[in-house]
């Protein structure tokens, strides 16, 4: 790369080795190509152009993701707009500028950035999870149980029972929508407390925490919640 530092590509190399993306010439299942392409079509279609790296799937000759790189202290916005350039020309879905360090994303196909789990995926990905990215710009990994009742909620979470404010407060009317409890907590949110089952999602972005680690009134609870206190 005549334009990026030789540490911004070692950071970038390792990234992708650690996640499983294949660099080595001699692979037949290679998937990672810098600053050349797969095919001599692909060659033509760049017209001189030199990505810094392309991604292809594995056994796929489809260009699937380009990084394009910068030096710390530059600005990714412009190797984004770059990349975003580069990936038009291969039918590229999926844009990745880093600096090794800090990294922004794009989706060609719908001029988004790449979302994970609700928020903006800020480093590089596996190739099995870029394959979803295929037709969209939104994913969601997260596993979900939607409770019902009380009797489900108290069944599948009994160390509930000691939080009887927070369940007497959110536990659904008949016309209300379901509980939905993630199995992972939220950025930000206590993990001690996660593990021990203390927290609630009753809606998306809504978060119902322990009263130990982040009080909640009962009147910020009446009006977050479905229901009633009691």
């Amino acid at each position: 790369m005549l334009n990026v530092e030789r540490d911004t590509e070692i950071l970038i190399d390792n990234q992708l080795r650690n996640l499983g993306w294949r660099n080595d010439p001699h692979a037949t299942n290679r998937n990672v190509y810098q600053q050349r392409v797969k095919t001599t079509e692909q060659r033509k279609q760049l017209q001189g152009g030199k990505p810094d790296y392309i991604l292809y799937p594995s056994n796929s000759s489809s260009p699937l993701a380009i990084i394009e790189a910068k030096r710390q202290g530059r600005n990714i916005h412009d190797a984004l707009i770059q990349g975003i350039g580069y990936a038009d020309k291969l039918d590229a879905p999926i844009v990745f500028a880093t600096d090794g360090v800090f990294t922004k994303t794009a989706h060609t196909k719908l001029g988004k950035p790449l979302i994970l789990n609700g928020e903006e995926v800020d480093e590089l990905i596996r190739e099995q999870l870029a394959l979803k990215y295929l037709v969209t710009n939104e994913i969601s990994t997260l596993g979900k149980k939607v409770i019902k009742s009380r009797a489900e909620l108290i069944s599948i979470f009994p160390d509930y029972v000691q939080f009887s404010f927070f369940m007497t407060a959110f536990i659904p009317q008949p016309d209300s929508n379901p509980i939905i409890i993630r199995k992972r907590p939220p950025r930000g949110v206590c993990d001690d407390c996660w593990g021990q089952g203390q927290y609630m999602v009753l809606r998306p972005g809504m978060f119902v925490p322990c009263d130990e680690c982040n009080p909640v009134s009962e009147q910020e609870t009446t009006t977050l919640g479905t229901g009633s206190t009691e």
